[in-house]
């Protein structure tokens, strides 16, 4: 009663009020603050997740491109292996005899120059270097050099198998490695 008459009650009233809803805008702080750093703390758990799911998918990436590299240059090195031990068994198997002339060279130099290679002029002595070493090892001269014998084209022959080969196998690792795998398929 004393207190009435010195503080009215209307300001107990206006104090008690504020006071509450200091309270309240504390305590609702305080729970709103904890929601958000349990927010942030799940977005950051879900983004440490995510980074370790691309980490990995990247690790499983590039071990499977070094894998199909590694297969891809041991088929290479066996292409080579296999086109070596050929050019070897050429030589029992071939005589060296004349087997394309100049003409037929000229002619294949053409198509290795592409469609719009012009012709050249006649009696001009072919650009491939093909015969020159079983002429100069049957002791043709200069002149007959311009011919290429059954060793230069079973040769150029094991040679252009080997390019086609080495390039399947290359077509073949693209394949493989836009194939998806097992593991691909299984994420969303």
């Amino acid at each position: 009663m004393i207190a009435t008459r010195i503080v009215p009650s209307w300001v107990i009233a206006v104090i008690a009020l504020v006071l509450g809803a200091l309270g309240g805008v504390a305590v609702t702080l305080l729970v709103k603050d904890l929601e958000i750093s349990q927010l942030r703390e799940t977005q950051a758990n879900a983004r440490l997740t995510a980074t370790l799911q691309q980490l990995l998918q990247l690790k499983a990436a590039i071990d499977r491109g070094d894998q199909l590299t590694r297969d891809l240059h041991q088929a290479n090195a066996a292409t080579l292996a296999l086109q070596d031990r050929l050019d070897h068994e050429i030589e029992k198997a071939t005589t060296g005899r004349a087997c394309l002339g100049t003409d037929a060279l000229r002619l294949l130099d053409r198509a290795a120059a592409g469609p719009n290679a012009s012709a050249p002029a006649p009696g001009k002595p072919a650009a491939t270097h093909a015969g020159e070493p079983a002429a100069h090892a049957a002791g043709h001269d200069q002149a007959d050099a311009a011919v290429a014998s059954d060793t230069d084209v079973t040769r150029w022959a094991n040679a252009a198998y080997a390019q086609y080969a080495q390039c399947a196998q290359r077509l073949n690792a693209l394949i493989d490695w836009h194939t998806p795998t097992d593991d691909q398929d299984a994420r969303p």
